[in-house]
């Protein structure tokens, strides 16, 4: 009885190490992309069916174990039969998380905004930072970190956050115009500086007007700078900078299109034409923009001295009549006409460069100015022969022009046969 039992035992022995034998150990890889295995596993053998592990990684949800690299062959069990050495590549899609924009205004109320980003994304706080219109903003603070942040900060999301964003009233008050495209500049509160430029943009859009009153505050300016940008200004809108020493504007009067007279920022109408309004501390005027230059434009300017236009085509009638103390007048290339006592008024203008482009000089157009010499531009056409001109003393011109030459300080027609205009 003894031997069968020894017998059977030692058969068993021998028959599974056989198998054991036969059963190959396979090379078996997890590939976690950058995450974190969750798990082992131990040896592996050939036909071996095995639960397999998870990964984990920050910022991402795990979606299972692929065959390939490029992750398009799922293994969709939790479970996986082995017959072969192999490679595992971890999947993931990525966490989204909230960010929540809380905007309390030094007024007293607030209001929050939302927006879901994923994982890792670096928020521009510069798209987040505008609030609500003539509020300034001052900074963001993380709500679980207390760490201030500007609006030049990028804010890196790894998990739901909120930002709490302060905003102060701003001084500088504007209008949404009915294009809903453009504002309009409607005060600037208690400035106290003595220069101001106009801005060009706000919140993303264009400032394209000033309204009246903008400056009402404002006395202490003597430096005014208004960009092309600017389509109107409203009747007025200068009436209280009595200390305005230079201006820069694109146009004179209401707006480019309806161009008027100097006064009209300053509360003059047309229909009373006196001057009286334009600051007597007025001496520097420049026109950036404007094309035609209306007749008496600058009518009773009795304080500037320095004028200059820098896109001016034609100058009409009469423009700087009573202007006694212009000493300096600037004159663009691109000028084209000067109209009949066009200049007419500048008493103390003794010098003067006429633009090499400008073909008509109508009659009377520099009466009264105390020049001794008239240098004539190379393009003249037409030359009114009534200049009213008592100090003058002698013509020059451009060899270069077609029309007219000048001897003995004499202008004639180009033959010289008829004499054009004599001092």
């Amino acid at each position: 009885m003894k031997k069968k039992i020894l017998f059977c035992t030692l058969t068993s022995a021998m028959l599974l190490g056989i198998s054991s034998c036969g059963i190959s150990k396979l090379n078996v890889k997890f590939e976690t992309n950058g995450g974190t295995l969750v798990g082992s596993v131990s040896e592996v053998k050939e036909g071996q069916e095995v639960t397999l592990p998870k990964a984990s990684k920050t910022g991402y949800t795990f979606t299972g174990w692929f065959l390939d690299e490029g992750l398009t062959q799922k293994i969709d069990n939790l479970t996986y039969t082995f017959t072969e050495d192999v490679t595992l590549y971890a999947g993931y899609s990525i966490n989204q998380y909230s960010l929540t924009f809380t905007y309390y205004y030094d007024e007293g109320f607030s209001q929050s905004n939302m927006i879901l980003v994923d994982y890792g994304t670096a928020v521009k706080l510069e798209d987040y930072s505008l609030g609500e219109i003539n509020f300034d903003f001052v900074k963001w603070v993380d709500e679980k970190t207390n760490k201030e942040y500007t609006s030049k900060d990028e804010y890196v999301v790894k998990e739901d956050s909120k930002l709490k964003g302060t905003f102060k009233k701003s001084d500088t008050e504007y209008v949404l115009n009915e294009d809903s495209k453009s504002y309009s500049l409607n005060s600037i509160g208690e400035f106290a500086g003595t220069t101001y430029e106009v801005p060009t943009s706000y919140r993303g859009l264009p400032v394209t007007g000033i309204n009246a009153n903008t400056f009402n505050d404002a006395i202490n300016i003597t430096s005014l700078k208004v960009g092309e940008n600017i389509k109107s200004i409203d009747f007025g809108a200068f009436s209280s900078l009595i200390n305005l020493k230079t201006l820069e504007v694109p146009f004179i009067g209401a707006a480019l299109e309806d161009s008027g007279i100097l006064g009209h920022f300053f509360g003059e109408s047309t229909f009373t034409l006196q001057g009286d309004k334009i600051p007597e501390t007025l001496e520097n005027l420049i026109i950036t923009k404007q094309e035609v230059i209306n007749s008496n434009a600058l009518y009773n300017a009795k304080s500037l001295k320095s004028v200059e236009f820098k896109n001016a085509k034609k100058i009409l009638k009469s423009t700087f009549e009573y202007c006694p103390n212009v000493e300096k007048l600037v004159l663009n290339e691109g000028l084209e006409v000067i109209e009949s006592s066009g200049l007419k008024g500048l008493k103390s203008l003794t010098e003067l460069n006429i633009p090499s482009t400008v073909k008509t000089i109508e009659n009377y157009a520099f009466s009264g100015l105390p020049l001794t010499t008239l240098k004539l531009p190379k393009a003249l056409e037409n030359f009114g022969s009534k200049y009213d001109i008592s100090t003058l003393k002698a013509f020059k011109i451009s060899d270069e022009n077609a029309n007219f030459k000048v001897v003995d300080g004499v202008l004639y027609d180009k033959t010289g046969s008829t004499v054009a205009a004599y001092p």
